[in-house]
C-alpha cells in the first residue's frame, strides 16, 4: 500500500506522556509501525525509594516481566533501561494489537509488582503517571541515536552520575594516566 504524504510524516510523530495534555493528542490514534522500531518510555513518579523499579526487591522481577511479556507478545526489543522512576524501551511491535497487549500486560503486571497489590483488588493511589510516550523511530541515523540515548539512560542509572560527570570521565579516561592525574590533582602528581 502507498502513503500518501502526510501520513508518512504522521507515522513519525510522537505520542502520549506529558504530550497528551499539552496538545490534546489523546483522541488520535498512536503512530506506530511494524516497519520501524518505537522508542517507548513508561514513567512514574510514585516508583522512588523502596518502591523503586530499580530496588533490589523489584528489578529481576521487573525485567523478566518486560522480557517474558515481549516473547509472549512477539515485540523485539533492541534496547532496554530500567531507570528506577521510569523504563526507556526500543522495540519493534509486530502489530498494533501485540504492541497494545503488550503495553498493557506489562504496566499491569509491573504496578502490581511494584505496589504489592493483588488482580482485582487495585489500589488507590495510580502508578503510572499517564499512557506510555513512544515515538516511531526511523532505521539508520535516527535508530542509533535512540539506542545511545536509552543506554546513557542505563549508566546513568547504573552509575548513580549524570550525563556530564559520565561524559568527563570518559574523555579523562582516552588520556594518558599522567595528564588524568594532573587534571584530578593539580600539576604537582
Amino acid at each position: 500500500m502507498r502513503r500518501t504524504h502526510n501520513e508518512r510524516i504522521n507515522l513519525f510523530r510522537q505520542f502520549g506522556g506529558s504530550l497528551l495534555g499539552v496538545n490534546g493528542n489523546s483522541r488520535e490514534a498512536r503512530p506506530l509501525s511494524a516497519h520501524h522500531s518505537v522508542h517507548l518510555v513508561m514513567r512514574s513518579q510514585v516508583a522512588r525509594g523502596t518502591k523503586s523499579m530499580r530496588h533490589k526487591k523489584h528489578r529481576r522481577k521487573i525485567d523478566r516481566i518486560v522480557q517474558s511479556q515481549a516473547r509472549r507478545w512477539k515485540i523485539r526489543i533492541y534496547e532496554y533501561a530500567n531507570v528506577g522512576n521510569h523504563l526507556h524501551m526500543l522495540v519493534r511491535p509486530r502489530s498494533r494489537q501485540d504492541y497494545c497487549r503488550f503495553i498493557r500486560a506489562t504496566t499491569g503486571l509491573i504496578a502490581r509488582t511494584v505496589m504489592k497489590s493483588e488482580r482485582g483488588r487495585p489500589q488507590r493511589l495510580k502508578f503510572w503517571d499517564s499512557k506510555p510516550f513512544s515515538r516511531v523511530v526511523r532505521w539508520g541515523k535516527a535508530f542509533q541515536i535512540a539506542k545511545k540515548y536509552v543506554r546513557q539512560n542505563e549508566n546513568e542509572a547504573r552509575s548513580g552520575l549524570t550525563r556530564q560527570e559520565i561524559q568527563i570521565l570518559e574523555e579523562e579516561f582516552h588520556r594518558p594516566p599522567v595528564e588524568v592525574l594532573q587534571k584530578l590533582y593539580g600539576d604537582s602528581a
